[in-house]
């Protein structure tokens, strides 16, 4: 957004600033005056401000001119296609406000767009690691604590072959238990089914001989044992039966369907830790190196840290990019004003990416006088910088500096800014107050 022209009418007199799309210097204006102008503009984007209207240029080249008649409704217009787009504009009440569609309210402007003596404060200092991480190539930083990262990552949760059930201690033991048992079983059967097999078959041939030779008691007796012989058969096959059962359902936890193929997975596995082992030695190596690189960067900052304070150490590394790129702005090194100058360079950077992110649209910035009592080193790289910055955002610098005027009138000549000398204004367009 760039302001092309405020108008301020009051008592049917009218006073008109014509604004440079880069940088307006206006001067002449004591604190209070300077106070009431910043107030008006700002107030203008809003709803506030009746006697006050502005001609704007939005980002998409759009040429808009807010009225707000000291009577009547407040208006914004589009001028080329001459049409009333005020409701594009509407606030929450209903009222054509510039403001509100960038997510701000009037105190948040005049927060964000006023800059002044008392915003020029240099902040405190930065943490040291800050200061060392912020001074390296951060694309060669981050990517280093991302690799130290996944490294470190993989080797916390390796995901390695999956394990078999095989592989389980305790299903291990349950599954050679029940196979023991079956073994087992089927050995007692195999002993039990030959000495009843014996044992009955001599009981039935000997039924009839001893009914004859001896009575019924040796029939009774010959027949108890041969059916005693047959039952305790019966009883071991059960048994084997049940430990079979058993060891089947056993084998099942393992997904296997036999004793050969449980011993085959219990293979794989074992095959498995060996490469499991291998793939652990790989990525542990590959932790070692990840740290190597890091620790050459960071030195003994850890990168978990340095990953908590990311932001501060990229805003950090952007201020000092932009303030090295001013280094001609810079006094001698052995100045004992240098690192003052640096840090207010800054600050002063850094309200200038603040303003011009704000929403899409940006907002021009109002600089109140903020050199006032500066030496002339430091005020000096600050105007470069300020004119180096001018266009992106608008920048209006209200100021009854000496300095500040003497350094405006001498770039006015190449046409790069404006300045406005309100005692000439003011005799061409006389105003009691603004």
């Amino acid at each position: 957004m760039r302001i092309q022209r405020l108008v301020i009418e009051t008592s049917g007199e009218t006073l008109t600033f014509a604004l440079h799309p880069r940088l307006t210097v206006v001067t002449g204006m004591g604190e209070g005056e300077r106070e009431s102008l910043a107030s008006e503009l700002i107030g203008a984007l809003s709803s506030h401000h009746p006697g006050v209207h502005l001609e704007l240029e939005d980002r998409g080249g759009r040429h808009l001119a807010v009225f707000s008649p000291l009577l009547g409704p407040h208006r914004i217009i589009d001028v080329d296609s001459a049409t009333d787009v005020s409701a594009e504009f509407a606030n929450s009440d209903g009222d054509p406000d510039l403001l509100e569609p960038l997510g701000l309210d009037l105190d948040q402007a005049r927060s964000t767009m006023r800059f002044g003596a008392s915003d020029l404060v240099i902040p405190e200092d930065l943490h040291p690691s800050v200061k060392v991480l912020a001074a390296l190539d951060q694309r060669q930083l981050w990517t280093a604590a991302q690799e130290l990262q996944d490294a470190s990552d993989d080797l916390a949760n390796p995901t390695l072959a999956p394990k078999s059930a095989a592989g389980d201690p305790a299903i291990v033991e349950e599954v050679m238990t029940r196979h023991d048992a079956l073994a087992a079983a089927l050995t007692s059967f195999e002993t039990t089914r030959r000495r009843t097999f014996l044992i009955g078959g001599f009981a039935a041939c000997a039924i009839v001989p001893g009914k004859i030779f001896v009575g019924t008691i040796a029939l009774i007796l010959f027949a108890a044992v041969a059916s005693t012989s047959v039952l305790i058969s019966l009883i071991a096959r059960a048994k084997v039966i049940r430990a079979n059962a058993a060891a089947a359902r056993s084998l099942s936890k393992t997904g296997a369907c036999s004793q050969f193929g449980f011993q085959l997975q219990r293979l794989n596995d074992l095959l498995g830790e060996h490469s499991d082992r291998s793939l652990l030695m790989d990525r542990a190596d590959a932790r070692r190196r990840a740290l190597a690189e890091w620790v050459r960067l960071a030195q003994d900052i850890p990168f978990d840290w340095a990953g908590e304070h990311r932001q501060e150490i990229e805003a950090a590394a952007r201020l000092h990019e932009d303030v090295a790129s001013l280094d001609f702005l810079l006094p001698d090194p052995t100045d004992p004003t240098g690192a003052e100058t640096a840090s207010l360079l800054r600050v002063l950077i850094t309200r200038l990416a603040q303003v011009s992110s704000v929403a899409q649209e940006g907002l021009p910035l109002l600089l109140d006088d903020p050199f006032r009592g500066l030496a002339a080193g430091p005020k000096l790289a600050l105007l470069e910088l300020v004119g180096r910055s001018s266009g992106d955002p608008q920048i209006i610098l209200l100021t009854d500096d000496e300095d500040v005027v003497s350094w405006a009138r001498m770039e006015a000549i190449g046409g790069e800014m404006t300045i406005i000398e309100t005692a000439v204004l003011l005799t061409a367009n006389p105003l009691g107050h603004l």
